[in-house]
């Protein structure tokens, strides 16, 4: 029997996991997304690829149903993306544990680069 080396646990983390600076000057502690992550909204993002940022936020602010897409993309990217510190989007910021933060304790500089960085570490194009 060929003598096969087991794979480290602290190798799979080193693989999957990473340390993301935002422009803030925070770090957070990232993961590569699966597949299975997007399947939420997959399907629906199809029908956005081929829009420009300035057309996709045009469509967002004239269609409730595109403004919700994309809220739920992002906290789906956001939640399973960061395991460090864990980010929550209760409805109320004071519903979060001690150890969480609110989604809205990001400012939108630190929120979009932090939505690319997991995307991109994650190989998907952005």
């Amino acid at each position: 029997m060929e003598n096969i080396k087991i794979t480290s646990a602290e190798d799979f983390k080193r693989e999957n996991r990473k340390v993301y600076q935002l422009p803030s000057g925070k770090s957070v502690l990232i993961r590569k997304l699966k597949p299975t992550d997007f399947v939420e909204f997959v399907t629906e993002a199809e029908k956005f690829k081929e829009l420009s940022k300035v057309e996709l936020l045009q469509q967002a602010a004239e269609n409730p149903a595109v403004f919700d897409f994309g809220v739920r993309a992002a906290e789906v990217i956001i939640c399973k993306g960061v395991l460090e510190p864990k980010v929550s989007i209760a409805k109320s910021f004071h519903d979060v544990a001690d150890d969480e933060i609110h989604i809205s304790d990001l400012n939108d500089e630190d929120l979009e680069s932090l939505i690319t960085g997991i995307l991109q570490f994650s190989g998907v194009e952005v």
